[in-house]
């Protein structure tokens, strides 16, 4: 019986395995991001509701445009979310912000979850990388693969029973 288990436990990491190395290459479309991140929030609301939790957004006004592969981005950003919904408890908060400067546009998502313990944050975006029983440790590295396929950074500030920030950066392409 544990080996069947076993068996199908690996056949899914490697289904996860085969998708993560076959993302499509990014088709970039010049978007605003808080659309987009306003959409995935709508999504993503009532599985923060059936643990009692609370998503708000705080986007910053008049950000600038965006150039992004819009699905990946959002795989992206639904995984993110995904995991703090997983890491808060009852009452738990979930706050995404974006915010700009002349050559970047950041996205953060912040939550009061049961946090990352110091010796883990180093591994937390490495491939098959899991501290949950049934993860399969491929979540974040996806999120990181798609966020350097945009150009961009992913960096998290973490801290057990403090919760976790995950924050994004974005270069901004000048368009023409």
């Amino acid at each position: 019986n544990f080996i069947s288990y076993e068996t199908l436990r690996l056949e899914n990491n490697l289904k996860e395995f085969f998708f993560f190395f076959r993302l499509p290459p990014p088709k970039f479309e010049w978007v605003q991001l808080d659309e987009v991140l306003d959409s995935i929030v709508r999504l993503m609301r009532p599985d923060a509701q059936m643990k009692n939790a609370k998503i708000d957004t705080h986007f910053r006004k008049r950000l600038p445009m965006v150039k992004i592969d819009v699905s990946q981005f959002n795989l992206a950003i639904s995984n993110l979310l995904i995991n703090s919904i997983q890491a808060v408890s009852e009452k738990g908060e979930i706050h995404l912000f974006t915010r700009a400067s002349k050559k970047n546009v950041f996205v953060a998502v912040q939550d009061n979850g049961k946090g990352i313990a110091k010796e883990n944050l180093p591994k937390i975006f490495d491939f098959m990388f899991s501290t949950k029983p049934t993860g399969s440790g491929l979540g974040l590295s996806i999120v990181k693969k798609i966020i350097s396929d945009h150009h961009g950074e992913i960096s998290v500030k973490s801290g057990v029973n403090k919760g976790s920030t995950f924050t994004i950066r974005i270069p901004l392409i000048r368009k023409g």
